[in-house]
């Protein structure tokens, strides 16, 4: 039995995508890349073992740790940050050094 794998496992997530159920999956469909928009059914999704399934999805996961530039805003995350964005240039001195945050977090 396989360990389970986690995103903060980079290196055998990577090696994983070329060699575990996924690429096996890819290849009884014929598939030269594995994990391509649209490759995957439902069924085919659903098919797999719960472990086969979360596996999947922590590779996909993978994806966005390594770019995280990827993961579009939504309107309202893009609002919010433009609020405190306007809210610190109103009020620059308002804000405190992460050391300081931290170190209020650390004592709660």
């Amino acid at each position: 039995m396989r360990a389970a794998l986690t995103p903060s496992d980079p290196s055998r997530l990577r090696a994983q995508a070329s060699s575990g159920p996924a690429l096996a999956l890819a290849k009884t469909m014929g598939i030269g890349k594995p994990f391509r928009v649209g490759i995957l059914s439902r069924e085919q999704i659903q098919g797999l073992s719960p472990s086969e399934r979360i596996e999947l999805i922590e590779l996909v996961w993978e994806t966005f740790v390594e770019d995280p530039e990827t993961l579009p805003e939504t309107r309202e995350q893009r609002a919010e940050l433009r609020r405190r964005l306007s809210a610190h240039e109103q009020d620059p001195d308002s804000a405190q050094p992460w050391s300081k945050v931290r170190t209020d977090l650390e004592r709660e």
